[in-house]
C-alpha cells in the first residue's frame, strides 16, 4: 500500500495528517502488537524514512504526521533489517516505481482539472459577453 502524494516537494508547516483508511477486513486482521509506520521514500537515499505515526483502530485508521507531499507507505515494522508493506493478511517487501505517473486529484489528472477551469471560465466569459452584447 503506497501513495504518491502530488505535488511533490509541496511542504507544510505545521506538520498535516496522512490518514490511511484501512478496510474492515485488513482491520480486523491486525494483531495487537504489530507497529506500524507511514515512511516517505527518500529519493536522493534511496532509503525509506519514518514519520511520526499513529493508529487508531477504532476507525482503522494509521495516521502520519508529515512535513511533504512524497511517495509514502503503510508498513509494518518487522526485523532489524527489514520493513514490510502491510497488505492486511499477508506482507510483501517493496519498492516504489519510479516511473512518470501524473498527479490526480479527485481521480483526475491535474492536467484535466486545469482544461476543466478554462472551459468553465470560457463558458462564464462568453455568457456575459452574450448577454451584454444583446442588452446594448
Amino acid at each position: 500500500m503506497y501513495y504518491q502524494c502530488e505535488p511533490t516537494g509541496a511542504r507544510f508547516d505545521p506538520l498535516i495528517d496522512l490518514v490511511i483508511q484501512l478496510t474492515e477486513e485488513q482491520c480486523n486482521s491486525l494483531e495487537p502488537d504489530q507497529v506500524f509506520s507511514i515512511q516517505y521514500y527518500d529519493t536522493v537515499t534511496g532509503n525509506w524514512m519514518e514519520t511520526e505515526t499513529y493508529v487508531n483502530r477504532n476507525a482503522c485508521q494509521v495516521i502520519g504526521e508529515i512535513s511533504h507531499f512524497s511517495t509514502y507507505a503503510l508498513m509494518v515494522k518487522g526485523s532489524a533489517d527489514t520493513t514490510k508493506i502491510s497488505t492486511g493478511a499477508l506482507s510483501e517487501e517493496m519498492t516504489p516505481e519510479t516511473s512518470g505517473t501524473p498527479s490526480a486529484v479527485g481521480g483526475m489528472s491535474v492536467l484535466t482539472w486545469i482544461i476543466v477551469i478554462i472551459a468553465i471560465l470560457a463558458v462564464i466569459g462568453a455568457s456575459f459577453w452574450y448577454y451584454n452584447k444583446n442588452n446594448y
